[in-house]
């Protein structure tokens, strides 16, 4: 299934988030990922909207604009070198919110997201793709190092925490 299907069908469902297993093979690999994350390195996020990158970043995004053809995005890696077991104080994110929808291609590790109100756990692995609705609530914990590829309309508030608080 396509991006922009997925996302169709999410919505029209009426649903604030969903995950489509396994939803693209292969994912960049860790030098093709390392060598743009380590030129551009920005506290683990890093935007490469208006960079050089390869041509399994570029099918993730073309897909992605499928779904949002209308829109100013953010197109940024994300690397936590930090999990679970080996810095369980700083695995993943506190619960917040964004402000806009967002697409998130796991590309490597495992992580357990945590979503809605009532903070369903999903475990996302390589090839994984979650998309969820702006202000839906989620945290993610990291159970191993992991990188991801993220689309999301353009904020310059692009995390809120349940308070409405920016980081």
């Amino acid at each position: 299934m396509n991006i922009s299907e997925f996302v169709e069908q999410s919505k029209k469902a009426g649903l604030e988030y969903a995950v489509l297993k396994n939803w693209h093979q292969p994912t960049p690999s860790w030098d093709e990922f390392k060598n743009l994350h380590n030129e551009y390195t920005e506290q683990g996020r890093v935007s490469i909207k208006n960079r050089p990158y390869g041509e399994i970043f570029k099918y993730f995004l073309d897909e992605s604009i499928k779904a949002y053809p209308n829109v100013d995005y953010e197109f940024f890696l994300m690397q936590c070198s930090s999990f679970r077991n080996l810095d369980p104080a700083n695995s993943g994110t506190y619960r917040h919110s964004d402000p806009t929808d967002t697409l998130h291609w796991q590309c490597r590790g495992v992580s357990e997201w945590f979503m809605g109100e009532d903070m369903e756990s999903i475990i996302l692995e390589p090839g994984d793709l979650i998309w969820f609705s702006a202000h839906t609530k989620h945290k993610v914990e990291n159970l191993t190092e992991k990188y991801a590829l993220i689309f999301a309309e353009y904020s310059p508030l692009l995390f809120h925490d349940e308070n409405g608080n920016s980081n």
